[in-house]
């Protein structure tokens, strides 16, 4: 059974704090009773009585938190461009205090900035980066962040061998915006922010709608050990999550899971600061 829980008090993340349902605005909204406020978790940031006691009351999953971070994992962001990895990834590296990985500036460092799809170029940077896991993991790190678009499944492939090999679990953060607008929006965005940013490449609308045609389907890669990975699909524009998961209670998908609904209550994402 559980400890002693320590818990918060902060807005309702379903009402805004308006304490008003959003679907009927005359009518109270049911997940704080109208208050605008809910308790959560210290520990796993799942609403008490809702997400916290009751969907985690046969695992201790409180109690185990604890014992989480001394496990290593890889979190491996998953999208096209203008989905809202790098936004994410740098929230939760923040937020887990781990190291992220960012494709687009290793590409920046080597000069090889707007390299297109189909360059050999661009396997290398991947390939880079099996090494640089072999390394961080080999030497302790616990949690990395890798942040990229791994469109291609030879690229994943690559990443699911390492991480079989070292024993490392993955939980795959599949990003989505299905609004065009709000991608429109976000693309423009990316390049008035910041020209000399390393994901500005990619700030024209078309370098979108070529990924959409080039990435290739998640859901049918075979993974060394299934067991060991997790998936996580995450709408960005509706800040919705959705476990599309082979493994989705492994431990340290749960993990992350609880990571990434902690990030949103807390209001952490999306970043105010996002380039």
């Amino acid at each position: 059974m559980f400890g002693r829980l320590d818990l918060k008090t902060v807005e309702c993340p379903y009402c805004h704090g308006s304490g008003k349902s959003q679907k009927n605005r005359k009518q109270p909204c049911q997940e704080c009773n109208g208050s605008g406020t809910v308790q959560v978790c210290k520990s796993c940031g799942g609403i008490y009585g809702k997400e916290c006691v009751d969907k985690y009351v046969d695992q201790s999953y409180c109690e185990r938190r604890k014992d989480d971070k001394l496990t290593q994992g890889l979190i491996l962001m998953h999208g096209v461009t203008a989905a809202g990895k790098s936004d994410l990834a740098k929230v939760l590296a923040s937020y887990l205090d781990c190291e992220r990985i960012c494709t687009s500036k290793i590409k920046h460092a080597r000069g090889w900035r707007g390299i297109q799809h189909g360059d050999n170029r661009r396997d290398l940077v991947y390939v880079s980066i099996q090494d640089m896991l072999s390394t961080k993991f080999g030497f302790g790190e616990e949690i990395v962040v890798i942040d990229g678009t791994y469109a291609k499944r030879h690229w994943r492939q690559g990443i699911y061998h390492i991480c079989d090999q070292l024993n490392i679990p993955i939980a795959i953060i599949h990003c989505v915006c299905e609004d065009e607008i709000e991608v429109k929006r976000r693309i423009d965005d990316r390049y008035d922010k910041n020209p000399k940013s390393p994901h500005s490449e990619a700030s024209d609308f078309s370098y979108f709608d070529t990924e959409k045609r080039y990435i290739e389907e998640l859901l049918v890669d075979k993974f060394p050990r299934p067991e060991m990975v997790g998936i996580i699909a995450f709408d960005t524009h509706r800040m919705v999550i959705n476990h599309v998961s082979l493994a989705g209670t492994h431990k340290f998908s749960c993990f992350v899971e609880r990571a990434l609904k902690q990030v949103l209550i807390m209001g952490l994402y999306p970043s105010k600061n996002a380039k």
